[in-house]
């Protein structure tokens, strides 16, 4: 991202725009504020963040001044925000907004045929269900007493990316949905309703968390040898090769 240069990216078709400043990424602290449902952005911004600049951006109607914030007070503004969706928007900016930006100098908003674009908007729908459910099963897991239950949101993406064996979550946080193609982006939305159906039926059944983990991940396996008969093969291999060595 050149300095300056201002980036637009999309949370649940909300608008948000960043700026490269110091090779740290910045946020427009009112687009934020707007998202994470305060009523009156400028004085969250002046009350929770403490890095608060002003910068004149590009706007449609020419240059405007407007308070950037850095990626610190983001948290700051994630942190205060009553909306339940803060959490969401937070997994989603930690998980695949930063690891792009921190890996090719700027989120890139693929322009895709149409056909790609219809799959990315009906997987978002996939992903809010998903980590609805997840964030149900974080809940679930605390009430048994889980002191790790929070882990659950990057442990199942980075158990459905593996299984899958799609691209490797960037840095240690997720993967980027915009650098899948259409044939990834189907195969993953359909591994996140696998996993809502297993971890709801878990739940309703009264199953320990772990059991529920557990049987999702083989679920997650099982549909990753269904469309990738290479890894059936595979896996046939070196079952036969441990009954070898057994004998």
């Amino acid at each position: 991202m050149n300095r300056n240069q201002m980036q637009v990216f999309c949370f649940e078709d909300a608008a948000v725009r960043t700026i490269e400043r110091n090779g740290e990424p910045w946020f427009v602290g009112k687009d934020v504020a707007e998202i994470l449902g305060y009523a009156a952005p400028r004085n969250a911004i002046r009350d929770f963040c403490k890095g608060g600049i002003k910068s004149m951006l590009p706007t449609g109607g020419g240059l405007q001044e407007m308070t950037i914030i850095p990626e610190r007070d983001l948290y700051r503004l994630i942190m205060r925000s009553k909306l339940p969706a803060a959490e969401r928007f937070e997994e989603w900016v930690v998980a695949e907004v930063l690891p792009a930006i921190r890996k090719t100098g700027f989120y890139n908003i693929m322009r895709r045929d149409p056909e790609w674009q219809g799959t990315r908007h009906g997987g978002k729908f996939c992903h809010r269900l998903f980590t609805d459910v997840i964030r149900e099963f974080v809940e679930y897991a605390r009430k048994q007493d889980s002191r790790h239950a929070d882990q659950y949101f990057v442990n199942y993406t980075r158990m459905i990316y593996r299984e899958l064996g799609i691209a490797p979550p960037a840095a240690s946080n997720g993967v980027t949905r915009d650098f899948l193609d259409v044939l990834e982006l189907s195969i993953v939305s359909s591994a996140e309703m696998v996993c809502v159906g297993i971890i709801k039926g878990g739940i309703a059944a009264g199953k320990h968390y772990r059991q529920i983990f557990q049987d999702t991940k083989v679920a997650i396996c099982d549909y990753a040898r269904k469309i990738n008969p290479a890894r059936q093969l595979a896996d046939n291999a070196q079952l036969s090769m441990r009954r070898e060595v057994a004998l």
